[in-house]
């Protein structure tokens, strides 16, 4: 059973966990009252009262002396150094041959980890491939998958069930239908525009039941692909591997996934061949202020 104290002799009555937990699980009658734990039930296991508490009076069970590490504040990039790495960050498809090592990966997927989630479910279950094999029959059955769905929209009987299905989402597939059509005949040429023979592949998938399952995985994506441009790593989101498993479960079946599981994300990771030496300007920012 989830085990949540407050010693009495540490705490300094400021109300700083009553004030931090999302769940309201700490209360208090008066400024200066102990706070009372009620509702322990509704805990998350999030972590905010311990993180917050600066007279480490609170111990939580979900929570040993071992997990929980003072920030280094000192080390913290102020915004300009990181504002920097995002700039710089791009979708590089050129690969050197050799394969990152287990050790580089696994903290590629340690910043992956710490990403939000909601309700702090942590839902999100990594995948990697490096096997040669393996990697070519993923870019196969994607481009069985893209060639099947060009055909289905080049079908005026069919295009116009998803029009009446999907509406407005139609247009965006209908304004890359080439693409497809010639990421999967360049394919069948043996020119691979869906993985780029990138040397590692790792697929982010979750039970469908949790909870924002698909906005958790791509919070870990979008944190591994920075970890990724800081580590010195080329990486890109596999955005047809993904549309692949969003309609079709061949891959999934074919990497033996649980059956309830699906692949909200992808990252081809590998050394780089290619440095890119600048950062280019992008649109500005639509904004609405209220």
């Amino acid at each position: 059973m989830l085990e949540i104290r407050i010693d009495d002799t540490l705490c300094r009555r400021d109300g700083i966990c009553v004030t931090t937990c999302p769940q309201g699980i700490f209360q208090r009658s008066g400024e200066d009252d102990l706070p009372a734990i009620v509702r322990r039930e509704w805990c998350i296991e999030c972590g905010h009262c311990v993180a917050a508490c600066p007279h480490g009076a609170i111990t939580h069970s979900g929570f040993p002396p071992e997990a929980v590490t003072p920030v280094a504040s000192g080390i913290l990039p102020p915004y300009d150094t990181l504002l920097e790495l995002i700039r710089s960050r791009r979708s590089r498809r050129v690969f050197r041959p050799d394969i990152p090592g287990r050790e580089q990966v696994s903290r590629v997927i340690d910043a992956c980890r710490f990403a939000p989630s909601a309700h702090n479910v942590q839902s999100t279950r990594y995948l990697v491939v490096q096997d040669g094999e393996r990697l070519s029959r993923i870019a196969a059955l994607t481009a069985d998958y893209l060639e099947k769905a060009a055909r289905q929209l080049r079908n005026p009987l069919i295009r116009n069930f998803y029009r009446l299905l999907l509406g407005r989402e139609l247009d965006g597939a209908l304004q890359g239908l080439e693409d497809m059509e010639w990421v999967v005949a360049e394919h069948r040429k043996g020119n691979d525009l869906i993985l780029h023979r990138a040397p590692t592949l790792v697929l982010f998938h979750s039970d469908r039941a949790a909870v924002f399952a698909g906005v958790n995985a791509n919070l870990a994506l979008q944190n591994g692909a920075l970890a990724a441009e800081a580590m010195g790593l080329a990486a890109f989101y596999t955005g047809y591997v993904v549309a692949a498993c969003d309609r079709d479960a061949g891959i999934a079946q074919y990497l033996s996934l649980p059956r309830t599981h699906k692949i909200y994300a992808g990252l081809a990771m590998g050394y780089p061949l290619v440095r890119f030496n600048y950062w280019v300007e992008r649109k500005p920012a639509r904004i609405t202020w209220l």
